[in-house]
């Protein structure tokens, strides 16, 4: 995930876990698409200016599905 503020400075950091791991097999031979949570901590994307951020940028590799449902931002 790329975080760029108002001046262009831009932050990455990259996610990973078990929260990336799709599908999850249910052992019944087929699969299900489960909701996780995968975390960037805020103060991981240093040099960008958290209160003035303009665009999120999500980055993905190789093939599959993604299901977004929220991103939220705290401290």
């Amino acid at each position: 995930m790329t975080l760029t503020d108002g001046t262009g400075r831009n932050a990455t950091v990259t996610a990973s876990g078990p929260a990336l791991n799709y599908p999850v097999p249910t052992g019944h031979g087929s699969t299900n698409f489960l909701l996780h949570q995968v975390r960037g901590p805020l103060g991981a994307f240093g040099g960008v200016d958290l209160r003035a951020v303009r665009s999120v940028t999500l980055h993905f590799t190789g093939r599959g599905a993604v299901g977004l449902t929220d991103l939220t931002f705290g401290r």
